[in-house]
């Protein structure tokens, strides 16, 4: 205050010539800067403006051109969907409602592709005659909506393979237009009955559209051929941007033009997507694109106002230049913040505040490493597992190994080796497991032999294949014979066998891989090894196969117990319970005392199968109506042991024909018994005999007597007998025919028809009428 009141004084004293000096001064002194700064100023606002306009394009370009590539590559991976045999001609003749894996598989198949890309919502398929659609969402419905069904045979109808369609689902979101992209299948098909449909989920898309755009005060606009809004940008803005795009539907203007709106000017850059025809526009205030220019014109005319701003200014402007890399350094700290929230707190200045971010960042970087590396064994057991199973086949051998080699997996020029070993025998366990225990046998092997792995040195990795079978990889260094890896990995072998015996009782067989020098080999060392297994022997507890000494031998004759598969065959025939579960047995055990090799009693095993089908369809039944819709075949293969094969053919197989024959037998016994009994009521008065009954209805006489007593409860002879003293005892009562002509009308001779009548009604024939003569009922 008092230097302020000096001043005044001290211009008060010499007002007039402090004045002429103050002029001169500032004359000289802030002239020049004037002019120097307005030509400043003019110049660079023209080139700002040009500068700004070659910005925009290339931006406008540079954004265009990734959105066109991103869109390009989606296409393209809609097309390799598309060719995917899994959607080739046979879905046109699926039963969709019936055939359960089919859809399953695809549903699988879709479910994978709606994973593989960010902004997919939905994938479905659009069969057309039936107006079906597929997706892993809904799984198989019908498009009953007649409105949606047009559209989408109107979408279907449309010339070429693939193409974007818009409001399929008539979506209500107007700020987002609805959109997917079409394939027909099968694919390069001249009548495609199909298409796979990727609906694009508006959102993703929106923040995929507006991540492009660097001016967050800025829209970003996708539009379709129609004019159309496919992407409102920035999706916290998207009714604003809904409202621009709407005034900019109906403007011709091409490159960069200026568009009012909303109160404030915008500089509007277009481009076309080159692929789908589709218009881009950025739009950026024009107030954050001078916001330079007229930071600089404020300071131009604060320096010409005053000396002392410019002295300020100046500092100011020095200050700034020293403190741009501070400043840019902040900004990584702080970033998309404006400049107030920007500064560091009160309490600390910019290098104080710089200082504990760094450090902060610093802890949280060891924090993630140390995750990292305690995640890496997994990361590298998922690769391994990948790389077995064959998903890595279009890697190079450089490439496998830099990954193994990235997940600390080091194997340098190692030569590893696949080995596979099984675990069989839970039937002969009596009880203790169970087919359901088969993953927890399985886990116990696999931490036993992880642990024996562990202690060699020559372990890679142990795979718990939940099956039974566990496999290890293992590697031998450069420079080791081919026979010392053999007798390392024998003899490791033969320690897990051991071990695996006495812990688990069970068998044990160890399939033993080549010693490959390429990782991609391992793919087919797994199958190799994992095929090896059929040819183990059915008789040995444990054993080791190496898969280069493995060789079937061809000498001698093939066996297979023809006759008792006759004997079996009959007893099915006729529905013989215990004679077939008795031959069956003596079938399994000479065919397991002849052939050892599991693969060989699988092969029996289903040759008998084939021959009870055989006589299935001979016996004019159906296989479906007797086995139902299961794949025998197919449940048979599912068991390793030839116990629970057994077990299995007498469940599905033996059982249910048997019970099948017996029923429609008994049904045909009835049938033949009442066909028997109408033929004696036809022609009792002749000489009937069995023999003669049997030859009239085709079937053995002793299959016939039998059957007849089993359904009748007596005899044919006797039946035979009670039905003609039937019909005599009416015509003893009914006639007055002689007892001569009585006999003979029966079928009988007179005097054996007196002696057979006496001995069933303990009275002549004579005594008989005359009883029934006496009795008041008499007719007469």
């Amino acid at each position: 205050m008092g230097l302020f009141t000096k001043l005044f004084g001290i211009m008060d004293k010499r007002r007039t010539w402090f004045r002429r000096s103050l002029l001169l001064l500032l004359t000289v002194i802030i002239l020049p800067p004037m002019l120097l700064s307005i030509s400043i100023n003019v110049i660079a606002t023209k080139e700002l403006k040009e500068q700004i306009n070659q910005t925009h394009e290339l931006l406008i370009q540079q954004m265009t051109q990734r959105v066109n590539q991103q869109l390009t590559q989606f296409e393209f991976t809609v097309r390799n969907w598309a060719v995917n045999q899994i959607f080739g001609d046979y879905l046109e003749h699926v039963d969709f409602y019936q055939e359960l894996s089919t859809i399953r598989s695809i549903m699988n198949a879709l479910g994978a592709m709606e994973n593989s890309i960010s902004f997919i919502k939905n994938i479905e398929i659009y069969i057309a005659d039936q107006d079906l659609l597929i997706s892993n969402m809904n799984g198989v419905s019908r498009i009953y909506n007649t409105e949606k069904r047009d559209r989408y045979r109107d979408a279907f109808k449309r010339p070429g393979d693939m193409y974007w369609s818009y409001g399929l689902n008539e979506s209500s979101n107007v700020l987002n237009k609805d959109m997917a992209l079409m394939h027909k299948i099968p694919a390069e098909s001249s009548h495609p009955f199909g298409a796979i449909i990727v609906e694009v989920d508006p959102v993703k898309f929106s923040s995929f559209i507006g991540q492009i755009n660097p001016y967050r005060e800025g829209y970003t606009l996708l539009m379709n051929e129609n004019q159309e809004l496919l992407s409102a940008g920035t999706f916290e803005k998207r009714e604003d941007a809904a409202l621009l795009a709407s005034g900019l539907k109906g403007h011709d203007g091409e490159g960069n033009y200026v568009f009012s709106w909303n109160g404030n000017e915008y500089l509007i850059s277009n481009g076309i997507v080159p692929r789908m025809k589709w218009k881009f526009l950025l739009a950026t205030p024009i107030y954050k694109l001078t916001e330079p220019v007229v930071l600089v014109t404020r300071i131009i005319a604060g320096i010409t106002a005053v000396t002392f701003i410019i002295l300020l200014i100046l500092a100011w402007v020095a200050s700034r230049r020293l403190y741009s890399p501070i400043s840019r350094m902040m900004s990584l700290f702080v970033p998309e913040k404006s400049e107030s929230e920007s500064e560091p707190p009160v309490h600390q200045d910019e290098i104080e505040f710089i200082e504990s971010r760094w450090a902060q960042l610093t802890t949280e970087s060891l924090i993630l490493q140390d995750r990292l590396e305690t995640q890496m064994p997994s990361l590298c057991e998922g690769f391994l597992y990948q790389l077995i199973y064959g998903h890595y086949y279009h890697l190079s051998e450089a490439d496998i190994r830099k990954r193994l080699k990235n997940y600390s997996l080091d194997l340098c020029s190692a030569r590893v080796q696949f080995v596979l070993i099984q675990i069989s025998g839970i039937s002969r366990l009596q009880g203790k497991f169970s087919e359901d225990d088969e993953q927890l046998i399985t886990f116990a092997a696999y931490n036993i032999i992880q642990e024996l792995i562990g202690a060699t040195g020559h372990g890679v990795s142990v795979f718990n294949f939940q099956d039974l079978t566990v496999g290890f990889l293992l590697r031998f260094p450069e420079g080791m014979t081919v026979e010392e890896e053999k007798q390392t990995t024998m003899k490791l072998s033969s320690e897990m066998i051991q071990t695996l015996e006495r812990l688990l009782k069970m068998d044990v067989t160890v399939v033993i891989g080549q010693s490959e020098e390429e990782l991609r080999a391992m793919h087919a060392s797994y199958e190799q090894t994992e095929q090896a297994l059929r040819f183990r022997s059915v008789h040995e507890t444990a054993q080791i196969l190496y898969l280069e000494d493995l060789i079937i031998q061809g000498e001698g004759a093939a066996f297979y117990p023809f006759e008792l598969e006759k004997e079996l065959l009959q007893a099915l025939r006729i529905g013989n319970v215990e004679e077939s579960t008795a031959l069956f047995k003596q079938f399994v055990a000479a065919f397991r005392q002849n052939a050892d090799i599991e693969t060989v009693l699988h092969q029996g095993m289903l040759q008998l199968l084939g021959s009870v089908l055989h006589v299935v369809y001979q016996t004019g039944h159906s296989p479906q109506k007797v086995f139902g819709l299961s794949n025998l075949y197919e449940e048979l293969l599912q068991h390793n042991e030839l116990q629970q094969m057994c077990d299995c053919f007498e469940k599905l197989v033996m059982e249910p024909f048997i019970e099948h024959i017996v029923e429609s037998q008994n049904v045909k016994l009835v049938q033949l018994a009442e066909d028997v009994k109408a033929t004696i009521h036809s022609k009792y008065m002749t000489d009937l005999s069995l023999e003669m009954c049997a030859d009239l209805h085709h079937v053995d006489p002793f299959r016939l007597s039998k059957a007849f007593k089993e359904v009748t409860g007596i005899n044919f002879i006797d039946y035979v007998t009670d039905y003609r003293i039937k019909k005599s005892k009416e015509l003893l009562k009914n006639s007055n025919l002689r007892i001569n002509e009585i006999a003979e009308m029966v079928g009988y001779q007179s005097t054996y028809f007196n002696r057979i009548f006496k001995k069933k009604e303990n009275m002549t024939p004579g005594q008989f009428r005359e009883k029934e003569e006496n009795s008041p009922l008499w007719p007469g």
